[in-house]
């Protein structure tokens, strides 16, 4: 899904609703990134509308995130920028998170998730390490990458 933020079209969808997406499953985040259809904003690359809305994209500093609504609230988190685009981000991944209400928004239109979403990117707060959580064996696992 191409998201265009300077002139107001907000997605493209195919017939059935899926995103257009122009490349193929196994491109790396760069690549991705790296795209013609890229715009100084951001990149949504998936989003689902409804009251259980979600996605994923390309923030503008080329960091990914990620964003659900559960019950009322939308949680956008950002995650490090250097995080390979074939492994799934934990909790120790996330550089910054926001939340927001959703009562004023109208979940079923892909368009008012897509502003909502670059508004809390804007406005995420950075996440303070949790050294409590993190354990030698955890940090000694995160260095080899596994």
């Amino acid at each position: 899904m191409r998201v265009g933020t300077e002139h107001g079209d907000a997605a493209e969808r195919d017939s059935d609703g899926s995103s257009s997406e122009g490349t193929s499953p196994g491109a790396s985040r760069s690549d991705r990134a790296g795209r013609s259809d890229w715009t100084h904003e951001f990149l949504i690359e998936d989003a689902t509308a409804g009251p259980f809305a979600h996605g994923f994209g390309i923030a503008a500093d080329r960091r990914p995130f990620a964003f659900q609504v559960v019950r009322a609230t939308m949680t956008v988190e950002l995650y490090r920028e250097d995080l390979p685009a074939d492994v799934v981000p934990d909790r120790t991944d996330i550089v910054a998170t926001a939340q927001a209400p959703v009562t004023d928004i109208d979940l079923d239109d892909v368009r008012s998730i897509v502003a909502l979403v670059r508004d809390m990117i804007s406005a995420a707060v950075p996440e303070r390490p949790d050294t409590a959580e993190t354990t030698i064996v955890r940090a000694l696992l995160g260095r080899m990458s596994w």
